[in-house]
C-alpha cells in the first residue's frame, strides 16, 4: 500500500513490503507468471510519478524527463540473483564436480548472461563490451569461458573467467592487446583481496601477486 511505501522510503525500512522490498527475493518463475506482464518496457520519470506516486529508493533520484527501460531494470535483480546462487553452487562443488569441463561453461554462460543483462538495464560501456567480446572470441580451447562488466555503473572493470596456465596467459594477451589497440591507460589485476588497497602497490594474496585500486 501508498502507507507502507512511505513507512519504507521514511524509516529505511522495507519489512512490511512483499518479499522485504527487494526484487531479487522474487524466485524468477513467479516474476515471470505473476509480475513481468504488468511492468511497461519502458516509462518515463513522469509517467513513472503520475502512475507509482513514490519511489522508496534512496540513493538514487529519478528524472522526470528521462525514459526507463523498467522491465529490464526489474528483471535483472530477480535473475541476477539466480544466477549467483547457482555459481555460487558450482565453483563451491567444482573440485567434487567429474565433469569440469561442463561445470565451467555453464558458469561462463551464468556471466555472459549477466553482461548482456547489465547492459539492456542501460548500464552497459563500449569499452567493457569490446574487452568481453575478445574474451568470448578467443573461446574455450584457450581457457577463456566466460567474461562480464563489474563497476558501480557504465562499465568500470571486466572479470574474465579462465582456467589454468593456458586461460591465464590468453586473459594477459587480451590485456596487452586491447591496451596496445586503444592505448588507454587500463590494468590488469589477478586474485583478489580482503579490501581495497593502493593502485600499483602489489599485495601478496595467497601466494599471488594482485595489483589493486581504491
Amino acid at each position: 500500500t501508498g502507507t507502507d511505501l512511505l513507512f519504507a522510503k521514511n524509516n529505511n525500512d522495507f519489512s512490511r513490503l512483499p518479499y522485504n522490498g527487494f526484487l531479487g527475493n522474487i524466485p524468477v518463475s513467479l516474476f515471470e507468471s505473476k509480475y513481468a506482464e504488468h511492468l511497461p518496457a519502458s516509462i518515463s520519470g513522469k509517467e513513472f510519478f503520475n502512475k507509482y506516486a513514490v519511489s522508496i529508493d534512496n540513493v538514487t533520484t529519478i528524472d522526470p524527463d528521462k525514459n526507463y527501460n523498467l522491465l529490464s531494470c526489474a528483471r535483472h535483480p530477480v535473475y541476477e540473483n539466480m544466477r549467483v546462487n547457482l555459481f555460487q553452487q558450482l565453483i563451491q562443488q567444482f573440485s567434487k564436480t567429474k565433469d569440469k569441463e561442463k561445470s565451467l561453461q555453464l558458469m561462463g554462460e551464468l556471466m555472459l548472461q549477466s553482461h548482456a543483462s547489465y547492459s539492456s538495464v542501460g548500464l552497459g560501456n563500449d569499452a567493457t563490451d569490446e574487452i568481453v567480446k575478445l574474451a568470448m572470441e578467443a573461446g574455450t580451447e584457450t581457457g577463456i569461458y566466460g567474461a562480464r562488466v563489474s563497476g558501480g555503473g557504465n562499465g568500470g572493470a571486466v572479470v574474465i573467467m579462465c582456467h589454468g596456465k593456458e586461460g591465464k596467459q590468453t586473459a594477459k594477451k587480451i590485456y596487452q592487446g586491447y591496451k596496445k589497440k586503444t592505448k588507454k591507460k587500463i590494468f590488469f589485476i589477478h586474485g583478489s583481496s580482503h579490501g581495497a588497497s593502493i593502485l600499483n602497490q602489489p599485495t601478496k594474496i595467497n601466494n599471488h601477486e594482485s595489483y589493486n585500486w581504491n
